[in-house]
């Protein structure tokens, strides 16, 4: 029912579905997805750490020995179950890359400070730039290719669908955010 949207090292649960697992509509979901953006440029505003990103895509020892000391905590735990309990991970990066090379390289790791923005663990990491340009980073041991291929021809699909049909529009979205409902899950931590 939820996935997890990664915006600048933050995380974000948000509900994509209703209670009947319908689609929400797509000017609700664009009011989700700019409040999560507002909530991540506060926390950077206030140094929040971010290390969750990082630390899910370091030596596999490592990480497995950084989450064994964080699960002591009852809040990380909790948060934990949320981000695995996501149906997929969606990274809204704040890159414009200049070329085929480095929007490649940004997707398959993030290039440095936006490693933060992926869950290497996750099954389904959607990628989407500034530039609408849009990656999927799959780890592949619960699933093989058929999975990330669906995702991707949809995406192509309606990519192409839409550039094609001059008569859809997005409109603006709506600012009136302050009643749209969205979790940061890591926020009680810091």
């Amino acid at each position: 029912k939820h996935c997890i949207v990664a915006c600048k090292g933050y995380f974000f649960a948000l509900d994509f579905v209703d209670d009947q697992a319908n689609p929400l509509a797509l000017q609700d979901l664009i009011k989700k997805l700019v409040k999560c953006e507002e909530m991540a440029q506060k926390q950077e505003s206030l140094d929040k750490p971010k290390a969750i990103g990082w630390l899910s895509g370091c030596n596999r020892d490592d990480w497995a020995s950084s989450l064994d000391e964080l699960t002591e905590h009852e809040s990380f735990r909790e948060a934990m179950k949320v981000l695995e309990s996501g149906a997929f991970v969606l990274c809204l990066d704040d890159t414009t890359p200049a070329t085929k090379s480095e929007a490649s390289e940004t997707f398959w790791n993030g290039q440095g400070a936006l490693g933060c923005n992926r869950v290497f663990d996750k099954s389904v990491n959607i990628i989407v730039n500034e530039l609408g340009q849009a990656a999927v980073l799959a780890e592949h041991s619960m699933m093989d290719g058929s999975i990330p291929m669906l995702i991707c021809n949809q995406i192509q699909k309606y990519k192409y669908k839409r550039f094609s049909s001059a008569s859809l529009r997005l409109a603006l979205p709506d600012k009136n955010i302050k009643d749209v409902e969205v979790h940061d899950i890591f926020r009680d931590l810091c």
